[in-house]
């Protein structure tokens, strides 16, 4: 019997120190709660610090990235536009090479045509005098012949009243 009471003692001081051990416990659960809300929340807070760096990172390598195709897209557009600047220098160029070629071909066809005039200049200058001059041999000749013919009538008129005379007397 003893050993049924002790063995009824250890089960009543068991139960006692279970009992004793859970209402511990039950108090150290209270402070565990807290303590694991507060880690939770800990380690809650520290991922969300985590994410919003992460996110940081992720705008900053976003920025960059758009930074980077901005800059991108400006030397593009630089080096187009240098390209078309090209172009039009090329175009220009062109242009005043044939403006000159054109001003340079007027300026050869006028002074061909001046040199040509120069030439051609003294023989119309002769012709013309050579024209002017046989005129003026052909109005001495026509003057000539005038008189020759005034001369002519003349002596005729001279015979006729000579012939008239004659027959008067």
């Amino acid at each position: 019997m003893r050993k049924k009471k002790k063995k009824i003692k250890k089960k009543i001081s068991k139960k006692k120190k279970i009992k004793a051990i859970n209402t511990r416990n039950s108090q150290d659960k209270s402070i565990d709660l807290q303590k694991i809300i507060g880690s939770q929340f800990q380690t809650l807070s520290k991922t969300y610090e985590k994410f919003k760096a992460k996110r940081k990172k992720e705008k900053e390598k976003e920025e960059k990235l758009k930074s980077k195709n901005r800059e991108k897209q400006n030397r593009e557009e630089q080096r187009q536009l240098k390209n078309e600047e090209k172009l039009l220098k090329k175009e220009e160029e062109e242009r005043l090479r044939e403006i000159n070629f054109i001003r340079i071909e007027k300026e050869r066809k006028v002074r061909e045509e001046q040199e040509e005039r120069e030439r051609l200049d003294p023989i119309y200058k002769e012709n013309i005098a050579k024209a002017e001059q046989d005129k003026l041999v052909q109005l001495e000749e026509v003057n000539k012949l005038k008189e020759k013919r005034i001369i002519d009538e003349q002596q005729e008129q001279e015979k006729i009243d000579q012939i008239y005379k004659e027959e008067l007397e």
